[in-house]
């Protein structure tokens, strides 16, 4: 501006220039505002669903060392698998207690809900990460521990110094005998199409049979595992087939276990545990998932139930502020692929999460879908943090009328 006095009043005029100047920065501040003020958003209800913890094998496909060495037996949670838990618990406790005031100090049983499958791994699974989320001391030692460090494994970046967890296990607990004990609401698998329809839906578990014996997964097997068979067939004393699907799955879900608990491995089978990752992802999305309609049936419950508690969030109807399914990595396959997310490896204790924002500036309500600490861009909606408006849309594509029709008559095949 170019200020002139003139019969004892100030004037100001502005150049062509300094006009177009002063106009281009307000408006980057007000864009910068408006950035600022979107950004305001305050968490109003989280739903958690995760694979239970690190586990035993679920059957006995070769002996070598410790290899087969868990306590606790098979397919059952281990001590690594608790204690992954339960840190797990923690840092969930120190992201919605302390950075988002969502839960208070003293996390009451009235405020979470936590479900499970009746598989006990689940159960305990769900046991223990209620317990670190109410802050309750871990009655063992774990600083220090080699086995505790391995425990926690990703999905939150937890494992990577003892001091880590030391600083996790020194955050402030309250004196929790104030709160009662979170507790479990264990569902029956063979019934529940929420947590796990691969048992509660007999034509899903059908197709998945189906594909798990088709021409495109003995495909993929005779490309990826070839010649490397008959080191299956060395330490399994059985003649290396191509064919047998059953025979692998055992094979490198006792190779990834041993993997994940620090147990010793033969060198020529320690050279398999990248393709025993790679069989385990492909089962979780190209068997559990090789058609849409596996995908549907696998997802159709869980989009009525959220839809449901979604608009319950909205309409404040809802007493919880926190809800953890404690399921299995075939129900998480058939959520992460109607999400358009396909061959993400889902490790023990994975979690995908649907958070739901309120932006304080217009009063909408809106949702983030994390899967471990990675931000999910629906492709379908193009956003990261979506208008929950968007998502209910969504989900509600996925939705299935007669589903318990077309999922045929469970108490006969239960």
């Amino acid at each position: 501006p170019i200020r002139i006095r003139k019969h004892g009043i100030t004037k100001m005029y502005f150049s062509p220039a300094n006009l177009c100047l002063n106009v281009l920065i307000a408006i980057l501040i007000s864009v910068l505002m408006q950035g600022s003020l979107g950004s305001r958003r305050t968490l109003k209800f989280v739903l958690e669903v995760s694979r239970h913890g690190s586990r035993a094998p679920t059957s006995r496909s070769f002996d070598y060392g410790d290899t087969m060495d868990y306590p606790n037996g098979l397919s059952n949670l281990t001590e690594e698998g608790q204690i992954q838990q339960y840190l797990i618990g923690r840092h969930l406790r120190n992201y919605l207690v302390h950075e988002h005031g969502l839960l208070k100090e003293v996390v009451s049983p009235h405020d979470v809900r936590f479900l499970s499958t009746d598989k006990m791994r689940a159960v305990e699974s769900a046991q223990f990460r209620a317990m670190g989320l109410q802050g309750i001391e871990w009655p063992f030692e774990l600083a220090g521990s080699k086995r505790a460090v391995l425990a926690s494994m990703p999905p939150f970046e937890i494992k990577e110094t003892e001091q880590n967890i030391q600083r996790i296990l020194s955050s402030k607990v309250p004196n929790v005998t104030s709160s009662a004990l979170v507790p479990i609401e264990v569902r029956d698998r063979f019934k529940d199409r929420l947590l796990h329809p691969h048992s509660a839906c007999l034509k899903l578990k059908r197709l998945n049979k189906s594909h798990q014996d088709s021409l495109d997964t003995l495909n993929w097997v005779v490309n990826n595992i070839g010649e490397k068979a008959k080191i299956v067939g060395k330490w399994t004393n059985k003649k290396p087939s191509l064919g047998d699907y059953k025979g692998f799955d055992r094979f490198f879900g006792q190779v990834q276990c041993a993997v994940w608990h620090d147990r010793e491995l033969p060198p020529d089978v320690a050279e398999l545990s990248s393709l025993a990752t790679e069989f385990k992802t492909y089962k979780q999305y190209n068997v559990f998932n090789a058609d849409k309609e596996q995908t549907k049936l696998g997802v159709a419950e869980f989009y009525a139930e959220t839809r449901e508690m979604f608009d319950k969030v909205v309409n404040n109807k809802l007493r919880e502020k926190f809800i953890h399914f404690a399921t299995h990595d075939t129900t998480l396959s058939y959520i992460l692929t109607s999400l358009g997310i396909k061959n993400s490896p889902i490790y023990f204790g994975s979690s995908l999460f649907f958070e739901i924002y309120k932006n304080e500036d217009n009063g909408d309500f809106e949702i983030q879908i994390k899967f471990n600490d990675d931000i999910i861009t629906l492709k379908k909606l193009d956003c990261n943090i979506c208008p929950l408006s968007a998502f209910l849309r969504f989900a509600k594509k996925h939705l299935i009328s007669n589903l318990r029709t077309r999922c045929g008559d469970v108490d006969k095949y239960t």
